[in-house]
Parts: C-alpha cells; structure tokens; sequence
C-alpha cells in the first residue's frame, strides 16, 4: 500500500508543477501580446480632448495604449487569459471611422502570435490564451 501513495503522491506533484509551468507559459504569452499591442499604436501628441461632442469624458494622450490589458480567468482548474480593450478609441483604431483610417492594430497582434479578434460587449481582444 506504501508504494501505491507514494506514486499518487509523485503524480500529483507532477500534475501541480506541470499547472504552475502552464500557468506560467500563458501568463508570459499573455504579456507579450499585451506589449505588441501597445507597440503598435503610435504615441499621440494630441492635446487631451472631448471624445465626442457634448461628451465630460477627456481624452488623454496614450489612453488607447495603456487600455489594453489582460484579464486572467482560472476556472474549473483551467487558467486562461485574454488580452482586452474596453476604449472606444481601440474600436475606431481597430476598424476606422469616417475620419480615422483603419489600421488594424488588433488584427495585426493576432498575425503575429494567432488566434483571432474577438468583439462582444464593448470588449475587443486577441483571442484566449490557456484554453
């Protein structure tokens, strides 16, 4: 009976370092998307302003680059992560507008490391990472 335990419990140890070397791998995969996302964009100049007409909301400078983030998931034993914007100015870089040109930014991140981008409730990511 000794011998038996003894290889569960060398199995399960096994089980938890190889979770904690995935958990690992998609949390590095995650920041690096990340990083190449933001690369993307252009830094802005621009004077902080109104998004829209009408609109309290300011736009800063760089508030496109530094929404993009990642968002961690670890559900049922599975760790996932996606990487996200919630900026309408993301969508408008993303797709254009009529007064900004697409550019494709978030199509471009996934060419680069896979996947595809996604857009449900107001959120624009590059995929899941993990799953």
């Amino acid at each position: 009976m000794k011998l038996d335990e003894r290889a569960m419990k060398q199995e399960i140890e096994k089980k938890v370092l190889k979770s904690i070397e995935t958990k690992a791998a998609v949390i590095e995969t995650a920041k690096s998307v990340q990083q190449h996302w933001r690369d993307l964009i252009p830094s802005s100049d621009a004077p902080a302003h109104a998004l829209r007409k009408g609109s309290d909301h300011v736009y800063e400078p760089g508030d496109a680059k530094k929404s993009i983030r990642v968002a961690y998931r670890d559900k049922d034993g599975e760790f996932s992560a996606r990487v996200e914007s919630k900026n309408p100015v993301v969508r408008w870089l993303e797709y254009g507008t009529s007064k900004i040109a697409e550019r494709g930014y978030a199509a471009r991140t996934v060419e680069e490391f896979g996947g595809k981008v996604n857009e449900e409730e107001g959120s624009w990511h590059v995929g899941t990472i993990g799953e």
